[in-house]
């Protein structure tokens, strides 16, 4: 089964290549993706009929998973977008800080971070990069600066559960895994924000704002690692994003007050009001996501479906077990709804009559464009999985390694993240070889599982599916590769970073 590797690398290669290189629509060039990957799996890596059902299946809750995101998304966007919201913010916050970068590091970088801290699975970029369209700033950067800025939260976002799922995949403690993988992630925190800057203006704009720039990512990288020594890992992202913005506006004050401007209590009420719906949408993550007794609550009701093993032709062996669960009244999803629901009622008079109609067509819409794609992608990365083509990758690229493998861990983590869009996903499956690898190699666990986890993090705000939601909200379909191409600039900077960390402290 070795010398397969290189069939197992070509679905990769032909999304690649049809997204970044021919520029293809994610639509088209994840079904050539997709049936490339079905014809091998069922040719040279013998994968069962069973076995591709089983992948599918998994594949359409994860999908119903992500609609469910994409939708209150869109939805909320299009009920602040309808009442004018961005006109509002458009106008007053260059009078809170002139200078566009220091609202591009507090919108796409600390507010998509803090909202990673309660919930994932794109509702980041969701969120912030309609916003920063809004301000004037342009949809690609837009979503590349939103996608790249809360990449370093993600080990300890969505409440810690990516950080769960490698110590489940490992059996390894928090307390031997925890503070390295925070190390790693506050490293990153850093280099995030300078690496925003680069997007947006080059080094004009980190010659400029280079100080601020180290405050912020110090702060959101100080409070993550004290969060972490405490115990509090599982709201370690969401104390982090909150310091960060916090740290953002202290500086952006400071720079109005440096430059005369002010604002009357009328303009911070017109701003309040505007703000309000994000208030709203803050709030409904806490309360759902964050407050344990109305997780508990909202958490009993669950649907997860039960698969049964399934064995390749070659002997790869996926256990039996549950699916993915879906609690439909703690879904990530639900706090965007109920932010949008309750916004229409803050905002209604604002509305024309026909600005019901509009919002729900246009919502429609835009699901509808990106559905069908996202499913594809999905369907894709779960039959490689089963197949034996995701493992057999990672497994040849630790054995050609060798001692050079401490620089190539959050790379393998990276390829996990951006294969299946989460970084849950790629712990669980590199996790446990990671850990075999970092020990036969005599080499530290909990630094070269930091790696993974962080690559890991990193790598999935690449991941199409997650671009797919970025680009749906702010008008840029079919231009997923784009995206893609600039993106993997600065996620690249962030690996080597990464790297050069774990290569000096094993």
């Amino acid at each position: 089964m070795a010398s397969l590797w290189p069939w197992a690398a070509l679905p990769i290669l032909v999304l690649t290549v049809l997204m970044v290189g021919w520029r293809w629509p994610a639509r088209k060039a994840g079904l050539a993706a997709y049936l490339v990957t079905v014809g091998l799996s069922l040719g040279l890596f013998r994968l069962s009929g069973q076995g591709l059902w089983v992948a599918h299946a998994k594949a359409f809750f994860l999908w119903l998973d992500i609609l469910i995101i994409i939708s209150g998304a869109y939805f909320f966007f299009q009920v602040v977008k309808e009442a004018g919201i961005f006109r509002v913010l458009a106008a007053f916050l260059p009078r809170l800080t002139t200078y566009s970068e220091m609202q591009l590091l507090i919108l796409g970088w600390a507010f998509p971070s803090f909202i990673q801290g309660s919930g994932g699975l794109g509702v980041p970029v969701a969120v912030a990069a309609p916003l920063l369209v809004g301000l004037g700033f342009d949809p690609l950067v837009a979503v590349v600066v939103s996608s790249v800025g809360h990449g370093w939260a993600v080990t300890f976002g969505s409440l810690g559960t990516p950080f769960r799922g490698l110590l489940a995949a490992t059996n390894l403690p928090a307390e031997t895994l925890a503070i390295q993988a925070a190390w790693a992630s506050a490293l990153l925190a850093v280099g995030t924000g300078f690496v925003v800057l680069l997007v947006y203006k080059g080094w004009q704009a980190v010659r400029r704002l280079w100080l601020p720039t180290l405050v912020m990512g110090g702060v959101m990288g100080g409070v993550l690692v004290l969060a972490v020594r405490a115990g509090l890992w599982p709201v370690g992202s969401l104390l982090a994003g909150m310091g960060g913005i916090a740290a953002g506006l202290a500086v952006a004050g400071f720079q109005r007050q440096g430059n005369g401007e002010a604002m009357s209590p009328r303009d911070w009420k017109r701003l309040a009001l505007a703000l309000s719906g994000y208030g709203v949408l803050l709030l409904a993550i806490l309360v759902i996501q964050v407050w344990p007794a109305a997780r508990a609550w909202l958490g009993q009701w669950v649907w997860q479906p039960h698969f049964p093993e399934t064995v390749t032709g070659l002997g790869f062996r996926v256990p039996a077990g549950p699916g993915r669960a879906l609690r439909p009244l703690r879904h990530p999803g639900i706090p965007l709804f109920l932010a949008a629901f309750v916004s229409y009622m803050l905002y209604r008079r604002f509305y024309d009559p026909e600005a019901p109609k509009r919002i729900l067509h246009t919502t429609a819409q835009q699901v509808a464009r990106v559905a069908s794609a996202v499913f594809l992608i999905v369907s894709m990365a779960l039959i490689m999985y089963h197949a034996g083509m995701t493992t057999l990758l990672a497994q040849t690229l630790a054995q050609w390694s060798g001692p050079f493998y401490r620089y190539l861990a959050g790379w393998l983590g990276a390829l996990g993240g951006f294969l299946t869009g989460s970084n849950l996903n790629s712990n669980v499956l590199f996790g446990p070889l990671q850990l075999y690898t970092a020990r036969a190699l005599d080499l530290s666990v909990p630094i070269i599982l930091a790696a993974q986890a962080a690559g890991g993090a990193v790598g999935s705000v690449m991941a199409p599916t997650k671009v797919l939601v970025g680009t749906g909200t702010v008008g840029l379909h079919g231009r997923e590769g784009d995206v893609i191409r600039r993106m993997a600039l600065a996620i690249g900077f962030l690996l080597v970073l990464l790297s050069v960390w774990a290569g000096l402290w094993t």
